[in-house]
């Protein structure tokens, strides 16, 4: 069944859930210990700010999610430190925006 066609909540709720799970898989392959420690103290607050923030994510839209994250993984793969890191500035500082609006929409 085609993610399109899934009700509006359900739809929502397996994004999020892919989301996590794509940043849950990418902490357990960078076997490493501090990073590894860091995502458990820190993953149940970035549930919250991917639900909050993320307009892909409310509209179930992976499709943006998935290539948001592809130029990371090749960089990854090919080992290209310098490449993986400005690709995670950017989409940190990206997500931080978004849950910057999502806020200020609230206080609005």
């Amino acid at each position: 069944m085609a993610l399109k066609t899934l009700h509006p909540l359900r739809r929502k709720l397996l994004s999020e859930n892919v989301v996590l799970d794509f940043h849950a898989r990418l902490m357990e392959l960078a076997q490493h210990k501090r990073l590894s420690q860091i995502w458990l103290a820190v993953h149940s607050q970035f549930r919250l700010c991917i639900t909050a923030g993320m307009d892909e994510v409310r509209q179930g839209n992976l499709d943006i999610l998935a290539s948001d994250h592809t130029g990371l993984i090749k960089a990854l793969q090919a080992r290209d430190g310098a490449q993986a890191r400005a690709l995670l500035v950017n989409h940190i500082e990206r997500g931080a925006k978004q849950v910057q609006k999502a806020i200020e929409s609230f206080t609005d």
